[in-house]
């Protein structure tokens, strides 16, 4: 469970900057997603991300969520309340 409270910093962080661009491993469907935009991107093996393959976070397929450890879970869970509270 450390890793968390390691997440509930992180999401602390996102919501305290203004504007803040970050992103976020999501390491168990070998993603990022930009914290900004809430889109995903397939991350590259040797580090990096693709920027051309962006998925909106509320269009990615149910099998990728059900991929989700349930920490990865817990910060798209997060970025999902924060698109519906920014509404």
């Amino acid at each position: 469970m450390s890793g968390v409270v390691g997440n509930d910093f992180l999401l602390m962080f996102v919501f305290t900057l203004t504007k803040p661009i970050m992103i976020v491993e999501l390491n168990s469907v070998g993603s990022v997603v930009d914290t900004e935009t809430f889109f995903t991107y397939p991350k590259y093996i040797n580090g990096g991300y693709d920027k051309d393959g962006g998925v909106h976070i509320y269009e990615v397929s149910d099998e990728w969520y059900s991929s989700l450890t349930e920490e990865d879970k817990y910060v798209v869970d997060t970025l999902l309340f924060m698109t519906k509270s920014n509404q």
